[in-house]
């Protein structure tokens, strides 16, 4: 069956659902870390936004690498909301 590119209206809850899903994992004890990965920096500065609505102060906005390694080293930031570019920087200077 093939699959179906399904694109979801503005204000259908998709921020709101990934946040929740997102917390409810952060708060399992089995998880170090949870990672959220947007693939754009508007989308990176509106997720800040929402999930701060949802947590005061849940994620940080940072364009900074290294403010970013901090966070993912830091054990009590269990939910990292972050861009794949960010991600690929560090990746690229662990090679």
């Amino acid at each position: 069956m093939p699959c179906e590119n399904k694109s979801y209206t503005t204000g259908s809850g998709k921020t709101l659902t990934s946040w929740k899903c997102a917390n409810l994992l952060a708060k399992e004890t089995k998880i170090k870390k949870v990672f959220f990965i947007v693939d754009r920096n508007d989308l990176d500065a509106q997720k800040t936004e929402e999930f701060n609505k949802f947590e005061t102060d849940c994620v940080d906005n940072t364009d900074k690498t290294s403010i970013l390694v901090k966070h993912i080293e830091d054990k009590n930031k269990k939910l990292i909301a972050t861009t794949i570019q960010k991600i690929h920087n560090i990746m690229t200077k662990l090679e």
